[in-house]
């Protein structure tokens, strides 16, 4: 519904002390006090209070229509509006002054102005009831059917406020207007249903309104009236030929809607409903019923009626689910009795009885487990019994019902091997776990994949249901069929907790295996989760052949901790290294050092801290590309961590180093696009002419891939636009045959006047203009023309004329180039 604000404007005037002489003698209703005012001239007749209100809107509001009269013939402004644009017909009409409203139309106001809401005086007479004002207006307006600006006309205002006066007298002037519609598309009927006017709604009917007439939802006034639980609007609306049925977009009828409104009084209005009728989601009204929070009384007609009990939605859920859902249990009663089945299964398997389990719902346990619904019964894709959920969303008076109704269920498995405790672990239900553990729950019983209710209490961090489950006898030890202890997930998940398992004597030297990263102890989870006090515990806990193990392994805990970025960790695992340990400097399978990793990521504080350490060598390259740190910053852009490593020891001297490829790290940023690295490259010294194994330089790489800032950058320290790879083709060619405009303008401008390196070829034969025009590039071809018109080359000595499509020719050169000479090739950028 909509705002009554919307429709009943509050024009409420304030006497204010603060407000001009003029308008508290208007307030006063004091004419005598006007007319002295106004004869001695002590101040301006359109004074103004703080809200823009003038003694004419005052006088309008108090329906004194001599003080209204003397003002308007001492030259008051008739249209004056205040600051929420009201006139004072506005404030006339609103308090059904129509004597005041009569000064104000002799004296030529405004019958169209409109307010901030875009109501015009008319629209305030109808909501307000003023028919008299409504009568003087009407003569004056050549459409009374203006909208507002929320699409409502005057008539909507009357019906919405209950007026059937003012709508008769408006209907009567314009008969059209008894079908408007709103932004929403609602008719003054869909208002009249939502007041509940009986006289309204018969007057309107009479007048032609659409009695099924929809809004953009596709409700009717009658479901206005079934929301609203009008009984006497609904049961007039039904007289007059509604169809009970009309279903709304959402499939819903007005039974539907009744019943999910808890209105059941008006549901026996509705006759000839289809009680079976179903909604988009399947449901019918007895599944609303069910749920709706004041829906009992709308259930018990509808079991009266003979209404299925047990219909089926789309999701599988019969009225006994949706009850569970919102733990109705009176109504589950209800729907039992009236033949409701207990056990009916959903779309996902589960019961009744098992949605209540897991919503916490414990009285709807007893009444589901009294009907003879089973407290054991697996439901759902991993087969949890409703123990399971119960256990899983910590509901402990549920836990209590469903043990005392069945206590072999505590030993129940899921479809993963898992017990209640389990679940409770995993939810972390500390009262839980210690209730199935006084019920003789297995503390270390293993699941599927061999782990105990510890391990998955550890993996998610339940500090204390972790400590109850060690009291109750679960081993620290334990590790599954990957070797992770309780031990391995705590180190990554809870620092006091690894302290309780450590005291518990779990062994920190148990290493978990796995195929692509091989064996891993706890402190290899540690250092990966950042825990500067676990790591701290763990070093000293574990013997010292097994460290040094864990330094050579693949990954040692400096890759994981360099790579997320854990710069204390790296510093406290630094200060354990043996002073032979080349541990910072060791590789992974792919040949990355902690150095590595942490330049990729671009972790500042771990960058500094591993060049800061002993062992750290810059210049170790990987084995994938043979890039070095300063590589993998360059790639990636990070500036910061370039300069960390230009300014350390033996970072100068690396400015240069090339990787497999022979590619420099400024060769690397300017093919990223990474403009500030690529300043700070060159700043510090490096060459913008150093060629590849391809002979490409940073200008190749910047051009070919469309980064006109780089380009410009390497062009203004002196790159050499012209410098040809082992193709014999320069930047030119490489950002025409990829369409980069900008790019391709950048070069043309560094080249000059200069058309025979513009239009030079390279090897194949072609040149720039034969890239950008095969490969359709428009803009570019537009570019390379305007600067450099091209001239027919000559052919080569070694190439035949006669040759029928020899390169050398021009008609072969402008025809398709085989698709290996048709592009650069880029693939080794």
């Amino acid at each position: 519904s909509s705002p009554a604000e919307r429709h009943r404007p509050q024009l409420i005037m304030l006497k204010l002390d603060a407000a001009p002489e003029l308008i508290q003698e208007a307030f006063a209703s004091n004419p005598d006090g006007v007319r002295c005012v106004l004869s001695a001239q002590r101040e301006e007749i359109n004074a103004q209070d703080a809200e823009k209100r003038t003694a004419l809107h005052a006088a309008a509001h108090l329906d004194e229509p001599e003080i209204a009269s003397l003002l308007l013939c001492a030259g008051a402004r008739v249209n004056c509006k205040d600051s929420k644009w009201y006139t004072p017909l506005h404030r006339a009409c609103a308090s059904k002054s129509a004597r005041c409203v009569q000064v104000l139309l002799d004296h030529q106001a405004e019958v169209q102005c409109r307010d901030r809401n875009w109501q015009t005086p008319l629209h305030v007479a109808a909501a307000n009831n003023a028919v008299e004002c409504a009568q003087l207006l009407l003569p004056h307006l050549t459409n009374p059917n203006v909208s507002d600006r929320a699409g409502h006309t005057a008539l909507h205002h009357a019906a919405f406020n209950g007026h059937p006066e003012v709508a008769e007298l408006l209907l009567s002037r314009s008969p059209d207007m008894v079908n408007a519609f709103d932004k929403r598309d609602r008719r003054a009927l869909h208002w009249a249903a939502y007041n509940g006017s009986v006289d309204l709604i018969d007057l309107l009917v009479r007048h032609g309104a659409e009695i099924n007439a929809r809004d953009k939802q596709a409700f009717t006034p009658l479901h206005t009236a079934a929301a609203c639980g009008n009984i006497f609007a609904a049961r007039k609306l039904v007289d007059l030929g509604a169809d009970v049925n009309a279903a709304t977009l959402q499939g819903n009828t007005p039974l539907h809607v009744a019943c999910l409104n808890g209105n059941d009084q008006l549901c026996s209005e509705l006759a000839g409903v289809e009680l079976e009728a179903q909604n988009q989601l399947g449901q019918t009204a007895i599944h609303l019923a069910a749920a709706g929070t004041h829906s009992a009384q709308c259930l018990d007609w509808l079991i009266h009626e003979d209404a299925n009990v047990n219909a089926v939605c789309l999701e599988g859920r019969t009225p006994l689910h949706m009850a569970a859902v919102h733990g109705r249990f009176t109504r589950a009663q209800s729907l039992l009795a009236a033949g409701a089945v207990p056990d009916s299964v959903d779309a996902s398997g589960y019961t009744p009885l098992s949605v209540a389990a897991m919503r916490g719902h414990d009285l709807f346990l007893d009444v589901m487990m009294k009907a003879g619904a089973s407290p054991d019964r697996p439901v759902g894709p991993s087969q949890l019994t409703p123990l399971h959920l119960a256990c899983l969303s910590g509901y402990f008076d549920c836990v209590q019902r469903l043990t005392l109704a069945q206590p072999l269920a505590i030993g129940r498995l899921d479809a993963f091997g898992r017990t209640c405790l389990h679940a409770a672990a995993v939810g972390g239900r500390v009262e839980c776990v210690e209730y199935l553990l006084g019920k003789g729950a297995d503390p270390n019983a293993l699941d599927s994949v061999g782990r105990t209710p510890l391990h998955y209490a550890a993996a998610k961090g339940h500090r204390n249901a972790a400590v109850t489950l060690l009291n109750g006898g679960s081993l620290p030890g334990q590790a599954d069929r990957q070797g992770l202890t309780p031990l391995h997930l705590a180190a990554a998940s809870d620092p006091q907790l690894s302290d309780q398992l450590l005291l518990h004597g779990a062994d920190p030297c148990q290493t978990a295996e796995f195929p692509e990263l091989g064996p891993l102890l706890p402190l290899h989870f540690a250092a990966r989760a950042g825990s500067r006090h676990t790591v701290a515990r763990l070093l000293d806990a574990t013997r010292a052949t097994v460290l040094r193990a864990a330094w050579n392994s693949s990954p040692s805990p400096q890759h994981l901790a360099a790579y997320h970025g854990h710069d204390e960790v790296l510093s406290l695992l630094a200060k354990h290294l043996a002073p032979e340990s080349p541990a910072n400097s060791a590789a992974d399978p792919q040949g990355r050092t902690p150095l590595h990793l942490a330049a990729h990521q671009g972790h500042l504080g771990a960058v500094k801290t591993l060049l800061d350490s002993s062992g750290c060598a810059l210049e170790m390259v990987d084995g994938l590309f043979g890039w070095n740190g300063l590589h993998y910053a360059a790639a990636a852009g990070h500036v910061g961590v370039l300069q960390a490593m230009l300014w350390s020891r033996g970072g100068r001297p690396l400015i240069d180093s090339a990787d497999a490829h022979d590619r420099t790290p400024l060769m690397l940023a300017a093919q990223n696009g990474h403009l500030e690295a690529a300043r700070l490259l060159l700043k510090v010294g490096a060459d913008s002419q150093m060629p590849d194994v391809y002979e490409r330089t940073a200008l190749h790489r910047a051009a070919a891939n469309g980064h006109d800032d780089c380009t410009e950058l390497l062009i203004k320290v002196g790159a050499n636009p012209l410098a040809r790879d082992f193709r014999k083709r320069h930047a030119l060619h490489m950002t025409a045959a990829c369409g980069h405009e900008a790019t391709t303008d950048r070069l043309l401008t560094a080249i000059g006047n200069n058309p025979e390196a513009a239009a030079s070829i390279d090897a194949k034969g072609y040149s720039a203009l034969h890239y950008a025009a095969y490969h359709g590039f428009t803009r570019c071809v537009e570019l390379l023309l305007q600067r450099h018109p091209p001239t027919p080359p000559a052919p080569p000595a070694s190439e035949s004329r006669s040759q029928s499509g020899a390169p050398g020719t021009p008609t072969a050169r402008c025809t398709a180039p085989p698709a290996a000479a048709t592009t650069p090739a880029l693939s080794s950028c």
